[in-house]
């Protein structure tokens, strides 16, 4: 029978057999590894723990025949193969690395006065020391680990999430290290970093220079940075698609595909001459900064292609062999450069467009493409049934699952987010798959900080398919992240993320709901009754949401600062609820409206102020004008509506 203290690791361990007694944490335990980097940094790990949750931190030594203490709490970490120390400790308690385990799984075993973390990789160890943090007691608590042995080991290959710092936030180089961490202590090792002109490309320093980017050297420094938390740090620079800030540019607008829709301005006509050697210079400058031996180049959205500029070609070869082509043409420079390219799969999955009404290059565009590419195929929302994945893997291609977090809205819909993890996850035990990806595309509007304890949850089912769901697992997560005790945050994360649910009615389109009722200037919009139903018990629960936040905030022990990006997604949450009244009001009584119109006027500001504190915390600040202008506007409609005008912030 599992106790709390093995339940609340995430991902849960396959295999845990509970022994006697407790290893007691009141002295310095002693870590003994093997003489090598990336161990040493894996117990680096355990000591930055020890010191957050004022334990005593551990003596470090790399050199096992050191002489020791026998009476001093010992751990032997690393490869039983290179470790004689820990290969005997193994040998004396009957242990032995089962064949399971493979490349990335590992054993821990705790017992009173010896710990042993042994793996047949860096990778595999580093793992291991991570399930004996989230085993370490919390700050203040007893110092006092139950004594088992844990063998786990993952289902999957590849798995990690995706951010977007191309169409929203950019974050420092600081905080995306941050984030690799997170993503390292929950046993994920990718992250793809989607890019378009947010780099500083060396070859055409003029790509995205009025912009957030990142430099060469930052790509390099997170690159390293990255590997040596055993994560992979992907690049995605799209292609021939979603290139229209590049595209807009005069010295490269001649290369697009056509000027007359934003369909054409956003893909590169690939018969162009110059096309090619650019975008050889641009991936060449890509393969410079970042030692991944994936490239993903995108490949979506571009069915435009054949249509303007390089519909002459498309007459002659077709406008599948085209698309074909250009990923051709980018597989062979990659090979030159040691990679492999990934590709969005949508382009070819059977019906994906069906519902806009749009055709894709289908099954019969793959048959022309070189197996060794890899393609990524995301879905949205729930997934009874993926025939496109065995259709892949029957004609010789690895996939990789691209799950979604929905992060387009105020705050991400964590409820769909979770039923498409859930739902789509398990296709990644089919042959063919290598991995599994939890998207995170930005937006102008939604902070970064949103997605945690989510990714938790993806990080489990990517680890192991057919975990623990969403509704038992969340408070679990809210506690690993922000410590014991705030599992109740659950709540609160749950509240903010099924929002869309209760705003579902300013959909227009495939528009995003609650970005509209927040930010489109004040106007009138009657609600029938069950609207105003909806919005009066979504009024209710981000009341009870208040509370709860006020109740647990104090007891949260880690990430910390990320609470405050809560603290002001319920307060947003609120007042989306006045504007909300506030519309209907102006539409069947507007004097009434003037109550809840001098509330927004008031405290709207005070919002704004909040979200741009908040934004330069961890982000770039070119990226914070296009929100603060958003506000600037909201708040000047409903500056014109009321009966007199607030001072400006700031005034005397």
């Amino acid at each position: 029978m599992m106790t709390d203290s093995f339940e609340r690791l995430i991902p849960l361990p396959r295999r845990i057999a509970r022994l006697e007694g407790l290893f007691t944490w009141d002295s310095p335990p002693r870590v003994v590894l093997e003489k090598n980097d990336d161990d040493l940094r894996a117990a680096e790990t355990l000591r930055a723990a020890c010191a957050t949750r004022r334990l005593p931190e551990p003596h470090i030594v790399t050199s096992p025949t050191e002489p020791g203490d026998p009476a001093e709490p010992l751990i032997l970490a690393g490869d039983p193969c290179r470790h004689l120390p820990l290969l005997r400790a193994m040998e004396h308690a009957g242990m032995a690395i089962v064949p399971e385990l493979g490349s990335e799984g590992y054993l821990l075993q705790i017992t009173p006065r010896l710990i042993l973390v042994a793996g047949n990789t860096p990778a595999a160890v580093y793992y291991g020391f991570q399930t004996l943090i989230q085993l370490l007691p919390a700050d203040g608590g007893p110092p006092r680990l139950p004594c088992a042995l844990i063998q786990d080991w993952p289902d999957m290959r590849q798995r990690g999430i995706s951010m977007d710092i191309a169409r929203g936030e950019v974050s420092t180089p600081k905080t995306i290290e941050t984030e690799i961490t997170r993503i390292a202590h929950y046993k994920m090792n990718f992250l793809l970093l989607y890019i378009e002109d947010a780099f500083e490309f060396a070859s055409h320093p003029d790509i995205g220079e009025n912009r957030d980017r990142l430099t060469a050297d930052d790509a390099r420094r997170l690159d390293r940075f990255a590997r040596n938390h055993h994560v992979m740090l992907c690049p995605c620079v799209d292609s021939p698609g979603h290139m229209e800030r590049l595209l807009r540019l005069s010295p490269y607008a001649r290369l697009a595909e056509g000027t007359e829709s934003p369909s054409l301005q956003m893909v590169i006509n690939v018969s162009h001459p110059e096309t090619y050697p650019l975008l050889r210079r641009l991936y060449g400058d890509i393969c410079d900064a970042f030692s991944c031996p994936l490239i993903h180049i995108g490949g979506d959205e571009a069915v435009a292609l054949g249509t303007g500029a390089s519909r002459p070609e498309a007459e002659r070869f077709g406008a599948k062999r085209l698309f074909a082509r250009h990923l051709k043409e980018l597989r062979a420079f990659m090979a030159s450069r040691g990679r492999r390219i990934i590709c969005w799969a949508d382009p070819f999955e059977p019906d994906f467009f069906k519902p806009f009404g749009i055709e894709n290059y289908g099954i019969e565009g793959m048959t022309m493409l070189p197996r060794d590419i890899l393609l990524s195929s995301w879905h949205y929302g729930r997934i009874d049934d993926f025939p496109f994945g065995e259709q892949a893997a029957a004609m010789g291609f690895e996939l990789q699952l691209m799950t979604s977090m929905g992060a387009h809205e105020l705050f991400p819909e964590l409820e769909l987010a979770a039923e498409n993890v859930e739902t789509f996850t398990p296709f990644a035990r089919k042959p063919g798959v290598l991995g599994v990806v939890h998207s995170n595309w930005g937006d102008v509007n939604s902070f970064r900080e949103y997605t945690w304890p989510a990714n938790a949850h993806f990080a489990e089912w990517a680890w192991r398919p057919g975990a623990r769901p969403w509704a038992q697992l969340l408070p679990i997560a809210a506690e690993s992240f922000f410590g014991p005790g705030a599992g109740d945050l659950a709540s609160v994360c749950r509240c903010l993320g099924d929002a869309r649910k209760y705003f579902g009615w300013a959909v227009i389109g495939i528009g995003m709901p609650i970005n509209k009722v927040f930010f489109d200037p004040i106007g009138p919009c009657k609600l029938g009754a069950e609207r105003k139903s909806l919005l009066y018990d979504y009024r209710q629960r981000c009341r009870a949401a208040r509370e709860t936040f006020d109740r647990v905030r104090p007891i949260a022990a880690r990430e910390t600062e990320t609470l405050d990006y809560i603290d002001f997604a319920i307060d947003q949450f609120s007042l989306l609820t006045d504007i909300a009244e506030c519309r209907h009001l102006l539409a069947v009584d507007p004097g009434a409206a003037a109550p809840l119109l001098e509330k927004l006027a008031e405290e709207l500001p005070l919002l704004a102020r909040r979200y741009e504190q908040l934004w330069n915390r961890a982000r770039m600040p070119k990226g914070l004008g296009p929100n603060t202008a958003k506000f600037a506007n909201l708040i000047e409609s409903v500056l014109q509506k009321v009966s007199y005008r607030f001072p400006t912030p700031g005034a005397q």
